[in-house]
């Protein structure tokens, strides 16, 4: 096929003599002698060499540009530009193969020395500077005191997880791809089920209990979250509730220097335009970062400075001379930015800045990369302490209600001999479960060995509530109580599990998808019970017929009856085929209800062992940072989802101003990266008190150290280290359905940590640090 182009685009130029005027042609194999644009090679700067790299992957750069601009040989020409678009011979599609580096360049049949001369001196005038012409920052522009808008500063840390394994003009064309309802694969990818499992704000017969959620919120056993109220919202229908994002667009300006030393130095310079629609930008931000770390787990740690106006559209025509002068006018006069002041002094701190054309310490910033950015976005509150007991009393009632049925069971004679013993040891666990005296006894031998020892429990987790520990002593008795009570509750989960079956006598029993019947058929009834992830209010509804005789009985299968035979006429696919009820599948459907209902039960048995740590974990952050937020009414954590599609300065001026609004597709053929990026962060108010507390402490031990204050310092970094966790943990839990999602659409990729903020991997790429980057 990329023959088949070649031989396509050769067509195009016809046949006949050779014409001797052409430019000078490298011999077939001609090398560089160097593969990268990192640094000076070749007598060309690094600024010619990166600009060489650029230009090559320009969707303007034709054969013809080629060939009569820049002045390359068309045998040169025609191979360069089939290997850039592909066998289909079009820009901006899947299989376009953008130039990685020089040495993908040079690996080009016929490119050689000669041609990269060419590049370099078309391209060499992008590297050229005339303070006339321009805005620039010197020694003067920061005598006066910085301001401008309002501003923060303040560390950040976010988990940053991303999509890998796949050339981004692939994934740009996949995920524009719409199915029948008009949706892109990128808006349901964004859209991760597996979130709402963090839903402990709302009623606990309304949130997720299959067994991924469960998994999931065991994955987090220290911080109990829950997805914003207007964010879990019932369908249309009124059924049960589902996730909603909101929805942002970005774009972002990363600038640097000619050379990029900002980049070079582990800093970054921004500026953001956020649109409130399609047409109207409300927010500008200029931000500076500093000591960007991304970790191997993808967590992100910056120390950011940024300014800010919510007068975007008055402003944004000059946003980007603002921050070339290092200088705006958003609060009336023009003043100095804190931001790129920060930026300035530690350049000047390296000697970085020059002296040129009359001016002392001038620093040149430019446009690097501009990110157009499609974000989601949701965020997760704390969940009130009273909540979390009642989860954990949820677990216990269950534990209690399950050795109900059992004991049941045992006296109607359903339970087989050979299972009777099983049955029998877990109503006994229970009764142990409910009077404490299971839980002490396996706490006896770590609380004994406490100094001082601890020879009684005298509160379990259901009282923690209440208890504000007083030192670290007592905090390690609520510790191994709570991880105690963990194990018990999963020990009897289990046990529950092995004998379910048993005990509502389902072995075998036929008539087991009548249970869907069911709960679709109630919904019909009483719309109320549309919302309902358990099954027990359908048990209840099951009964309430039951203990009313057999006549209540047959009417029920008999309106059942009619119900399933309208369901077959609408195409209902859960009831065709499907025979009518009769009192043995009804029979059926009560066992089957019970056993589902157990299921369920179990799950909620080990998250009450499960938020039994976390009104520990509670007590102890709260213990070593007094002053660390929680509040179940702001937010604590953002999930944002994005998909950025990155462009050079060049190919985003050569888009006419009016079509750079959101609603306006960026041409395909411009974009030199794609990147889904899914980032995790603790909002930055909520972290500060966590830092705050720590440096204190670190100031006080380097006053003087003692073992109070290093056994303080330990647990708050402990209590920042969890929270930190839970942003990695968060990321990790969507990729199994991203992986899942884009296989469908025929792609094997990767979702792990970013190795790079969005802004680093279009820097890197332009620089050529790296020639493989997610």
């Amino acid at each position: 096929m990329k023959i088949l182009a070649l031989l396509l685009v050769l067509s195009l130029f016809g046949c006949g003599e050779e014409d001797t005027t052409e430019p000078p042609l490298d011999d077939a194999g001609a090398a560089f002698g160097f593969g990268k644009a990192d640094g000076p090679a070749g007598g060309f700067s690094a600024c010619e060499l990166r600009e060489v790299l650029k230009l090559v992957n320009e969707s303007t750069t034709t054969v013809e540009l080629l060939e009569k601009n820049i002045g390359v040989h068309t045998k040169a020409a025609l191979r360069l530009f089939a290997h850039r678009v592909g066998a289909d011979g079009v820009g901006g599609t899947g299989d376009d193969d953008l130039f990685d580096d020089l040495a993908e360049l040079d690996g080009v049949e016929w490119v050689g020395p000669k041609a990269l001369e060419a590049f370099a001196n078309y391209a060499r005038p992008r590297c050229l500077v005339d303070l006339a012409t321009r805005p620039f920052i010197h020694r003067g522009t920061f005598a006066s005191t910085t301001g401008g808008g309002w501003g923060r500063n303040a560390p950040e840390f976010e988990a940053t997880l991303t999509v890998g394994g796949v050339k981004p003009r692939l994934l740009y064309e996949t995920l524009k791809k719409k199915d029948e309802k008009g949706r892109t694969v990128f808006s349901r990818l964004s859209k991760s089920d597996i979130m709402t499992a963090f839903t402990y704000g709302f009623a606990i017969d309304e949130m997720p209990w299959s067994s991924d959620a469960t998994k999931a919120r065991e994955a987090l056993p220290y911080v109990v979250l829950s997805i914003e109220s207007d964010r879990y919202k019932p369908d249309a229908e009124g059924q049960q509730r589902e996730l909603s994002l909101g929805t942002d667009n970005f774009d972002d300006i990363y600038y640097d220097t000619k050379d990029y030393e900002l980049f070079l130095n582990g800093m970054a310079l921004r500026g953001r335009s956020r649109w409130d629609s399609d047409t109207v930008v409300r927010r500008l931000l200029i931000q500076a970062k500093s000591a960007s770390i991304v970790d191997e787990n993808g967590i992100k740690q910056a120390a950011k400075i940024d300014v800010r106006t919510d007068s975007g559209d008055r402003y944004l025509a000059t946003l980007n001379d603002d921050v070339r002068s290092g200088t705006v006018e958003w609060s009336g006069s023009r003043v100095p930015v804190e931001a790129i002041k920060s930026l300035y002094d530690v350049l000047d701190g390296l000697s970085l800045l020059k002296d040129m054309q009359g001016y002392f310490g001038v620093l040149i910033l430019d446009p690097k990369v501009y990110l157009r950015s499609d974000r989601r976005r949701f965020h997760f509150n704390f969940t009130d302490t009273n909540t979390i007991v009642n989860f954990y009393k949820n677990g216990l009632e269950r534990v209690a209600s399950s050795a109900a049925i059992a004991q049941a069971a045992l006296d109607s004679g359903l339970v087989a001999d050979a299972d009777r013993a099983d049955v029998e040891a877990l109503i006994a666990m229970a009764t142990g479960i409910a009077d404490g005296t299971l839980l002490r006894d396996r706490a006896a031998a770590r609380l004994g060995a406490l100094n001082p020892p601890v020879t009684e429990v005298a509160v379990f987790p259901q009282d923690f509530g209440s208890l504000k520990p007083t030192s670290k002593h007592e905090l390690d008795v609520h510790q191994i109580v709570a991880e105690e009570a963990d194990k018990l509750l999963n020990d009897y989960a289990s046990a529950l599990d092995g004998v379910d079956r048993e005990i509502t006598g389902t072995s075998g029993l036929k008539f087991s998808e009548t249970v869907e019947l069911y709960r679709q058929f109630s919904v019909s009834l009483d719309k109320s019970l549309g919302i309902k992830t358990t099954i027990k209010p359908f048990r209840d509804r099951y009964l309430q017929f039951v203990s009313q005789g057999d006549t209540a009985i047959q009417t029920q299968i008999d309106t059942f009856n009619t119900f399933a035979a309208e369901q077959v006429t609408a195409a209902n696919k859960a009831f065709v085929g499907v025979a009518p009820m009769t009192r043995e599948s009804w029979d059926a459907l009560g066992k089957h209800l019970t056993f589902e209902m157990l299921k369920i039960s179990q799950r909620m048995i080990t998250n009450g062992g499960t938020v039994g740590q976390a009104l520990w974990f509670d007590a102890a952050r709260l213990y070593y940072i007094p002053r660390a937020p929680k509040s179940s009414w702001s937010n604590f954590l953002i999930d944002t989802f994005d998909v950025s599609y990155f462009l050079t300065p060049e190919e985003w001026e050569r888009i006419p101003a009016d079509q750079r609004t959101p609603v306006t597709e960026l041409p395909a053929d411009a974009i030199f990266h794609t990147k889904v990026v899914n980032e995790v962060q603790i909002e930055l108010t909520e972290v500060e008190a966590y830092i705050a507390r720590i440096e204190e402490l670190k100031t006080q031990i380097a006053a003087g150290s003692t073992p109070k204050l290093e056994e303080y310092l330990a647990g708050a970094q402990f209590a920042l280290t969890e929270s930190i966790r839970t942003l990695q943990v968060m990321g990790e839990l969507k990729g199994p359905d991203i992986i899942s999602r884009l296989k469908k659409e025929g792609l094997n990729v990767t979702w792990g940590p970013a190795a790079y903020s969005k802004g680093d991997t279009g820097l890197r790429i332009l620089t050529d640090t790296d020639s493989e980057i997610q």
